[in-house]
């Protein structure tokens, strides 16, 4: 097993928990969208608590699955989760005012607040825990995955998962996060 963090405070910390119980692992600051590990190297990658919504545009999305791919041997799995722009939660009000607004915007020629569908800028002003995240559709995950050459082995939400509740595409309306299990 070997650890990657972009942040190097993050890895700082991974280190010392690591230490503090008594287990050994390779611990690295890296890009997801540029690993600095050989091609078919791992069984298996995971990309930890919506991570992938944080790198920045759908390219870049896209070079951290073509990375996953590359590093992951044939067989391996990649495992992560996300949110869901079509969830019915509590931001599903705001999503579709932000939708509104960037149609309007585009309807008319102005700008659209968001650079690319789904970005999330909050005023850095505010006390937030992350200042960039991108929502998608599940659906474009799954495009992306097929793209690159992954088989979707298993998608469902949270709550579906909890209940016991097989997966379905009424999974994507959940309100809790979305679990993907990719095989190369």
């Amino acid at each position: 097993m070997t650890a990657v963090d972009l942040s190097r405070p993050m890895v700082d910390q991974a280190s010392r928990f690591t230490s503090s119980v008594g287990v050994t692992c390779p611990l690295a600051v890296a890009d997801a969208t540029d690993l600095p590990f050989r091609s078919n190297m791992f069984d298996g990658i995971l990309f930890s608590y919506n991570g992938i919504e944080l790198i920045p545009k759908e390219q870049g999305k896209v070079r951290a699955i073509q990375e996953a791919w590359r590093a992951l041997r044939p067989g391996g799995h990649f495992v992560f989760t996300t949110h869901a722009f079509e969830a019915f939660n509590k931001y599903a009000v705001s999503r579709l005012q932000r939708l509104g607004l960037d149609l309007l915007n585009r309807a008319i020629g102005r700008a659209p607040q968001d650079a690319e569908f789904g970005e999330i800028i909050p005023d850095p002003e505010r006390n937030v825990e992350v200042y960039y995240m991108q929502i998608n559709s599940p659906r474009k995950y799954r495009r992306l995955l097929k793209r690159t050459g992954f088989d979707l082995v298993f998608y469902n939400s949270r709550s579906r998962i909890d209940a016991g509740k097989r997966p379905t595409k009424l999974a994507d309306f959940d309100g809790e996060f979305k679990f993907y299990v990719a095989r190369k």
